[in-house]
This record gives C-alpha cells, sequence and structure tokens, in this order.
C-alpha cells in the first residue's frame, strides 16, 4: 500500500482567497480518483480546531502551533515527520516551511510572483518569502507541478528547473456556490466588480483611476471593490465576503475587472465565467491564454483604455 501525506496547511484559512479555492477541489479529485493500493493522508498542524468544510477529508490533525512547525523546519524537522506512519510521497499543495524530506515530495507552485517582482509583496511577507527557502523547495522536489504554461515558462527560466521534472496539471472545476446571497449595499445597483484592491500585484488603481474618468460620463455605474476602504464616488467598500455573497457579486456585476500585472493562473476569470459575467482583463502574464475567448483584453498601465472597455461593456448592455 503506497501512502501519499498531502500538506493541509494552506487550507486552514478560510480567507485566503485563490489558492484555497484552487488547492481544495484539486485534493479532492486526489481522493476521489485514487488507485485502490494507495492511501491518501491530509495533514495538518494547528492549535484550533479545522474548519468545517475539511472534515470529510481522511486527514490527521497535529494539535501543534504552525509557529513552531516552522521553527523546527529550520533544525531539519520535515513535515511528514508529525504524523503517524510511514509515507512514501509527500505532497506540498502549496509552498511551505519543512526541511528536506527523506521521502520523494512533489511541490504545486502556483507562480513566481514574490521573485519577479518583490515590491509588489509588504516588509513582512517578503521576509516570509526569504525564510521559506522557495527556491531550494522546488530544487529538493522530486516533481514539481504548475497551473499553467507561463508558470512553466517562469520556472524554467527563472529558476532553471528541468522542463522533464514540471507538469501542468488539470485543474478541478471551480464550481462557485450555487446559493446566492445578495449584498444588501449593491442590491438594485448596476456595478463593475474589482477583487482585491489592496494587492499591489492585482493593479487596483489602474482601474480606480479609469472609473473616475467612467463617472464623469456616466454616474448611474457603481465600482464594487474588495481589499480596501477608500473615499471615492461611485465606489462601494465591501468586507470580506463568503462564498454565497461572491457568488450573487459574479452573477449581478456588468463585468468583472481584472488588471493585474501578473497572473499564474487567475481563478477569478473561470468562476466569472461560470455566471456567463463580462470580463475585462489585463494582457499580462498567463491571463490571455486563461481567460475566455469572448474578454475584452486591455494593457494593464493605460487607465483610458480601461475606460474604454467599461464603455463598451454597457453600450451592449
Amino acid at each position: 500500500m503506497k501512502r501519499l501525506l498531502i500538506d493541509g496547511r494552506c487550507l486552514l484559512d478560510t480567507r485566503s482567497g485563490g489558492v484555497r479555492r484552487l488547492v481544495l477541489p484539486f485534493i479532492e479529485s486526489l481522493i476521489a480518483n485514487k488507485n485502490a493500493d494507495t492511501e491518501i493522508v491530509v495533514g495538518f498542524t494547528s492549535h484550533a480546531s479545522l474548519p468545517a468544510d475539511l472534515a470529510h477529508l481522511p486527514h490527521q490533525h497535529v494539535r501543534i502551533p504552525n509557529k513552531l512547525v516552522i521553527i523546527a523546519s529550520f533544525f531539519g524537522i520535515s513535515f511528514e515527520k508529525y504524523f503517524a506512519g510511514a509515507f512514501d510521497e509527500v505532497l506540498y499543495p502549496n509552498m511551505d516551511f519543512t526541511a528536506k524530506s527523506r521521502v520523494p515530495t512533489t511541490v504545486l507552485v502556483h507562480d513566481l510572483s514574490f521573485l519577479i517582482e518583490p515590491a509588489w509583496y509588504s516588509t513582512k511577507s517578503r521576509l516570509w518569502h526569504t525564510l521559506l527557502r522557495p527556491k531550494q523547495l522546488i530544487k529538493n522536489a522530486t516533481r514539481v507541478l504548475t497551473v499553467s504554461s507561463w508558470t512553466k515558462r517562469d520556472l524554467i527560466k527563472i529558476l532553471n528547473v528541468e522542463e522533464d521534472k514540471i507538469e501542468i496539471i488539470k485543474t478541478s472545476d471551480f464550481l462557485i456556490s450555487p446559493i446566492q446571497q445578495s449584498i444588501a449595499a449593491l442590491e438594485g445597483k448596476p456595478f463593475f466588480l474589482l477583487l482585491g484592491a489592496n494587492n499591489t500585484r492585482k493593479n487596483g488603481e489602474c482601474v480606480l483611476e479609469a472609473f473616475k474618468q467612467f463617472r464623469e460620463q456616466d454616474k448611474t455605474i457603481s465600482l464594487a471593490i474588495t481589499g480596501k476602504h477608500l473615499q471615492q464616488e461611485g465606489v462601494i467598500c465591501l468586507d470580506w465576503l463568503n462564498d454565497q455573497e461572491l457568488a450573487w457579486l459574479y452573477a449581478n456585476a456588468k463585468a468583472l475587472l481584472y488588471p493585474s500585472w501578473y497572473e499564474g493562473f487567475g481563478i477569478p476569470l473561470i468562476e466569472a465565467t461560470q455566471t456567463k459575467t463580462p470580463i475585462i482583463a489585463s494582457t499580462s502574464s498567463s491571463l490571455p491564454d486563461i481567460a475566455p475567448a469572448e474578454t475584452i483584453f486591455v494593457p494593464p498601465h493605460q487607465p483610458q483604455l480601461w475606460t474604454m472597455a467599461m464603455q463598451s461593456v454597457i453600450r451592449r448592455g
């Protein structure tokens, strides 16, 4: 019997956004399609209880603070050492702290944005990535998985990873919640949707500037944003959203605005497609490969063209 341990730490934060929404269905797919001679265990290290939506996974939960796990990794303690029984392989669906393992490891790399432009990240995040030693994690891995040909290209170009070591996975369908929960501040109002406006890499400032220009001609449309609170005419700032509220936003938005400087994949593009929501997206990185054919593509550094694209969506009705 082959035993596979999957690192579940990236699932513990229910507000972690895109990574969790990609990783959970990926793990569920692995479990559903495993061979009869394979046992899969999802390993969690956390002092707190598990989120309710993880209870169905075959798992071991070791109640130890993750800060101790991080510190122990610098003293040669690899992640699998915390769990009962021997394992034949360890899968890290998101890069996290561990010492070098004695068994084969597989690492899923979502993107290399933290290496491409560190300025997109806060000082705290840059320190975290430095201590994580991602280059060493990838070098030590037996296999490297990724979600797009763009990230595969970056792995080869930036980290000199051998091409035959990299595998592009087929991501599971990102099924947004079939149940929708309306947001009172937006009910009855036409609006555009911008997610993650606090993230420099997401380039929200471009859309905010474009929307100022848009409002000069049309004050009937609002802009709903997440991740940031600011005072700007027509902008409605939203706090953290649950899955049902997010589904309602997609279904009711005039368009999803996605102006990122860089994305290894871009889950919101797939989710918006499920509700047939129009998309205006950046021409940068993987987005032209990921977005549906009907997407309006605009350079991420030209707000005036984003204004024109928003006007075009409204004219189309």
